[in-house]
Formats: C-alpha cells, structure tokens, sequence
C-alpha cells in the first residue's frame, strides 16, 4: 500500500466531491483513508460553515451563536444594539446596521472593532422606515486584511439600487439607472469581478404573458447559504451534517408597504431536487418581534 501521507495529498487536489467518493470506493484500504481526509477537513473547516446568530428577549446586547455542525448554541456574544435592530450584511465577522441618520456601521464583535462609512444620502430613498431602507451592505475583502483595498456595495430603496464606497473616499458613489431597469437582490464578487443579481419580469410582446424561466434543480450537491448574509456555497464534504443540493436560508423578507420588523418566522431548508422544506432551527412565536437571524462566519482566530 501507498503511505497515507502519499495518498492523502492526491485528495486534497481533487475537486470535484463525486471523484473523492469514487476514490474512497477503491479498497478498504483507501475508503479509510477518504474517512480520515474527512475528518481532518471537518476538523480545519469549522469557519467554512456559517453559524446562525440569534437574538434574544433575555438580553438587550447578547445574541447566541449557533452550530448547524454541532446543532447547540456554541457562544454568546456581546453587540450594543437591542435585539430589535436588524443587520443588513453579515460578511467575514463584520456586521452592518444603519441608524436613524443613515449612518452605516460596520462592526466586528469578535475582534471589537467598528468602522463608521460615510453618512448615506436619505434624499436618495424612498419613503419608509429607516431600519429597512438599506436592504443588504456587500463587502468585497475582509477590511481586518484589506483595510485599504475593500469595497462596499449598498443595495437600497424597493426598487433595488446600488450605491459604492471604497476607503478615503468621502461620499458614497451611487449607480445611475433608469426607474425601468431591473430590480437588485444581491451582489457577488469572484476574482476581483462584481457580479449583481437582479429581477426582471419578461413579457411575450405579442400577447403579454411572462415568458417561462429556466428553474434550477441541481447546484453539484452543494450547500448555498444565503439571506441578508454574504451569499455563500459549501462543498458537502466541508458539511457532511447538512442537507446536499440544498438552500438554507434566513428570513430577509421585507414588507414593503409598512417596512415592520416582523421577525425571523421564515427560515429552513430547501431542496432543490423535491422542492419540499425543512427546518434547521425551531424558533418560539412569541419571539416575532426579533431582529431577523442572520448567518455569521466569525473570523478564523475566533474560537
């Protein structure tokens, strides 16, 4: 037999998962040592996983922090704001909130640390309520690692738009479109390019109905996390206790005519080759006043 110590590099540079299960097929000998490649990658990838943090009632500034690995809360943290305030982004540890004055924070409660951006323009909104007027903050690189060569993307207002801000800059630079272009739900960057995601009814010219769209039943058996959070993919091999080729998602739902808070109700676990749902958390109805959950990835020092 090859040492494991041989055997063991050639998996970690296959990339596809159907490859390695294929590899642990071989013999015994190798379907041992594709055990032990996934115990040392569950072992190194806890901060791969997103955890959910969770407000509570019983504690204006503490919110818990919980495993979908270990399936039990694993921390607490502290964060001044009560458990109404909604986060809109969630990326690299860093929380964004706004406030009355359309000041955006960004916070990192396990390292203590904020950075206050630019005040936004509220001439720029819509009618409503401040809390939901800046519907998700978009980070490109962690500011810890970058903290001059980050950017900030900002969707705002019903009708989707965008905003940028990068460091030194004094205002934020906002995105001139027509009323009539499409609607912004999410933002992603992948080697230093910016990929928006967007909706937009098409209609059949000549009689009018929506055109069918194309429905996606198969990402490669990944997990997809996503929500008011960094929109994140995670081989089943990172998560072998979730649910491969599957969504979870957190409530980020907005009711646009009163912009009320009305709590996390809306949360599970989707599966795209069925369609059904599932939950992954139970949450009490009496907690419907809470701030939507939101999923975090702490930084990789944090324990």
């Amino acid at each position: 037999y090859l040492p494991e110590f041989c055997l063991l590099p050639v998996l970690e540079k296959i990339d596809e998962p159907i490859s390695r299960v294929q590899f642990g097929a071989v013999s015994r000998y190798w379907h041992s040592l594709f055990n032990t490649f996934l115990d040392i990658k569950r072992r190194s990838s806890t901060n791969l996983v997103p955890m959910l943090m969770i407000p509570s009632k019983k504690s204006a500034t503490k919110r818990k922090i919980y495993s979908l690995q270990a399936k039990s809360k694993i921390a607490e943290i502290e964060f001044p704001k009560p458990y109404t305030w909604r986060y809109c982004g969630s990326y690299y540890g860093w929380l964004a909130t706004v406030d009355e004055s359309f000041n955006i924070t960004l916070s990192n409660p396990f390292e203590n640390l904020s950075i206050h951006l630019p005040q936004f323009d509220s001439m720029a909104y819509d009618s409503g309520h401040y809390t939901y007027k800046i519907l998700k903050v978009v980070l490109s690189d962690d500011p810890l690692l970058h903290p001059n060569d980050f950017v900030v993307v900002i969707i705002y207002s019903v009708y989707g738009r965008l905003a940028f801000y990068r460091p030194r800059q004094e205002n934020w630079i906002y995105m001139d479109v027509d009323e009539d272009q499409s609607l912004f739900l999410d933002i992603l960057f992948h080697k230093g390019l910016v990929y928006a995601i967007f909706f937009k009814l098409i209609l059949d010219d000549e009689n009018g109905k929506l055109l069918e769209k194309k429905e996606v039943d198969s990402i490669d058996g990944d997990i997809v996390f996503v929500g008011d959070n960094k929109t994140l993919a995670v081989s089943v091999l990172d998560f072998p206790e979730g649910q491969p080729n599957s969504i979870y998602f957190t409530d980020d739902f907005i009711d646009r005519d009163t912009y009320e808070i009305l709590g996390p109700r809306d949360i599970g676990i989707f599966h795209l080759k069925d369609g059904s749902l599932k939950k992954y958390y139970q949450f009490k109805s009496s907690y419907k006043d809470l701030s939507p959950y939101i999923w975090i990835s702490p930084s990789k020092e944090y324990n």
